[in-house]
């Protein structure tokens, strides 16, 4: 389902409905199953209308697919916000929070996260001298951040999950009262875009570049508020906005206006979050021929790192795949033209793809179908429909992810 844009000014007339009120319904979204359907594509702010309207309690994860998307999830219960965080880029975030607004506790943060940043800032308050209320502010500041994004965002790709909720909750928040004290940052965002969708984005130097006095001006502006290292080199470096934000002494939109006449001169480019290890990203090639699996799929895998090869025509899937071989293969049953247990066992006889785990998608879930499957080379067995953490952790049984968060 594709949903049409709104039609007032982005974010000028931005106004999530009171939830304790009964609104008319927007016939797109109103529908409960539709929070439900997986994967689909429409503008945030009603996406976060429905939910509000709703009063619906889980997790919502929202983002731009490709390779320079970034996602974002939203803890909510009964329409209200418990939490909104990053799917990458979590440490990078929780520094630069940590750097402007509590900076006796940036010393303690570790190089690596090895857990959320919401458990890591819940256990500084139990343990390093974090106030209850410094806790509960810098929840409310990367929660407001991340909703800055994601109503930047012109569409969306959203999933909606009734039964995964945070560790703990520590506080509810208002929808309206963050977007509202956020709608300067909101439009800000929506503006720059189309040249910088995402601060998750790493920056890159361009080497011989024609520097325009504008470009001049801004690395100047740099070099003074880091006088010990060139930007050029500071840039070379493939940091994300949020850390070159922490590394000027900057608040995150300051930094963005400040590079963007060197996005426009041609002086740096912005590459996906993941772009170091995007040759290395394991592939998932998905063999379905229906539109809404496939969609599905790449957003919760790609939302947390794999690569997702959509072949949605099962005669040229063996040519597809020849062509870059995948870590994985998802593989659906019933498909017109060529079924998957005949595609499976075409697979399982050539040369590249015989070792490649094979993992048949199916709304089957009888033992002779699970059999068959087996005879045939399949490697497990995923009855639709599943549910996102299911999907993960069938798929990391076979090929993990590095930490890049």
């Amino acid at each position: 389902m594709i949903a049409s844009p709104l039609n007032f000014p982005p974010c000028m007339n931005v106004s999530l409905p009171d939830s304790s009120v009964d609104h008319p319904v927007n016939k797109t979204l109103t529908e409960r199953a539709e929070l439900n359907r997986p994967a689909l594509m429409s503008s945030p702010v009603k996406v976060l209308k429905n939910v509000l309207h709703k009063k619906v309690s889980g997790r919502l994860t929202l983002g731009e697919l490709g390779e320079g998307g970034a996602f974002w999830r939203l803890h909510i219960g009964h329409g209200q916000l418990h939490y909104a965080g990053s799917v990458l880029g979590a440490h990078d975030r929780l520094r630069y929070l940590l750097h402007h607004y509590c900076s006796d506790l940036l010393p303690q943060l570790p190089d690596r996260l090895d857990q959320s940043e919401y458990d890591w800032l819940q256990n500084a308050w139990q343990e390093r001298g974090l106030s209850f209320n410094q806790l509960r502010s810098l929840l409310q500041y990367l929660s407001q951040d991340a909703l800055i994004q994601i109503l930047s965002l012109p569409e969306a790709s959203f999933q909606f999950d009734r039964n995964i909720g945070l560790s703990s909750i520590l506080l509810s928040m208002s929808f309206k009262d963050l977007i509202h004290s956020g709608v300067k940052s909101i439009k800000t965002w929506q503006r720059l875009h189309s040249v910088l969708p995402s601060p998750l984005q790493r920056v890159h130097f361009i080497q011989d570049s024609v520097l325009s006095r504008p470009a001049v001006d801004a690395l100047q502006k740099l070099k003074a508020r880091s006088p010990e290292v060139s930007p050029q080199n500071i840039f070379a470096q493939g940091r994300s906005l949020y850390d070159l934000a922490v590394t000027f002494n900057l608040k995150l939109v300051s930094l963005a206006h400040t590079l963007y006449p060197l996005l426009q001169g041609g002086v740096i480019e912005l590459r996906p979050y993941l772009t170091e290890g995007a040759a290395q990203r394991p592939i998932v090639a998905c063999i379905d021929d229906s539109a809404t699996v496939q969609r599905s799929v790449k957003l919760i895998l790609e939302s947390v790192g794999y690569r997702v090869n959509n072949i949605t025509q099962p005669l040229s899937a063996l040519s597809s795949l020849g062509r870059e071989v995948p870590d994985v293969i998802l593989l659906d049953i019933n498909m017109p033209d060529m079924d998957g247990y005949t595609l499976c066992r075409l697979l399982r006889q050539c040369s590249a793809l015989k070792e490649v785990p094979i993992i048949m998608l199916t709304g089957r879930d009888a033992l002779l179908d699970k059999v068959r499957a087996r005879l045939l080379g399949a490697s497990e067995y995923l009855t639709k429909p599943f549910e996102p953490q299911a999907l993960t952790d069938i798929i990391r049984q076979y090929v993990s992810l590095e930490a890049v968060a």
